[in-house]
């Protein structure tokens, strides 16, 4: 990836997460909250489906970051990484992505993103079946 690239991910990564401090006043922000109080991963009978629609989040909102590592955003496919952070729970993930945390802004600068998209975008990531 060329430096012009990355500096320009960069950027956008930047302008995210300060036009992100937003996401707590939609108005689901109460309602999201509950969703990552009882967020668990999908039963077998839905993983597959979890899966799926996590990687249309990533795609369309998550990979900006994770894709690139910026701000240290693990990859998807960096096992040890999530591993490590698996160890917190699903649940805990989950409230991160959805509130903040560090370095990550609240739903990961995409307001308009539902307590479900992020958990199954979580899932996808955090599965280690990540493509």
């Amino acid at each position: 990836m060329s430096a012009m690239c990355k500096v320009s991910l960069a950027s956008f990564a930047m302008v995210c997460m300060l036009g992100s401090s937003s996401a707590m006043a939609t108005g689901n922000a109460g309602l999201d909250r509950r969703a990552a109080a009882g967020a668990s991963r999908p039963g077998a009978a839905d993983e597959a489906g979890a899966l799926a629609r996590g990687r249309k989040v990533y795609d369309e909102s998550c990979m900006v970051c994770h894709a690139t590592a910026i701000a240290n955003a693990p990859r998807p496919t960096d096992r040890p990484a999530w591993e490590a952070r698996n160890k917190q729970g699903f649940e805990v993930l989950v409230r991160h992505a959805i509130d903040g945390f560090r370095a990550h802004p609240p739903k990961g600068g995409a307001p308009a993103l539902s307590g479900d998209e992020v958990r199954d975008a979580v899932f996808y990531m955090s599965s280690g079946r990540a493509k």
